[in-house]
């Protein structure tokens, strides 16, 4: 993130930098916190582990990037 010129390094901080091109974002389960301000940014977003361990974590996250395996559509709750 420094490279492009933010000082803060968070999910929210990559959603506002890219959010003119980005439509959606996973976030890992620990920034769970910051689920809000990623949202406030106006760019999507869901929880997933994204940490890659081995073929089945790849395989996994794949899936689930992929629409493979969460639903389509999520919505915000209020």
């Amino acid at each position: 993130m420094q490279a492009t010129g933010s000082d803060e390094v968070s999910a929210r901080a990559v959603a506002e930098r890219y959010r003119d091109f980005l439509d959606q974002i996973v976030i890992h389960t620990t920034d769970l916190p910051h689920l809000d301000a990623v949202r406030d940014s106006g760019v999507g977003v869901w929880v997933e582990n994204i940490l890659i361990n081995s073929v089945d974590d790849a395989t996994r996250l794949a899936r689930r990037v992929t629409n493979e395996d969460r639903p389509l559509t999520r919505k915000r709750v209020q």
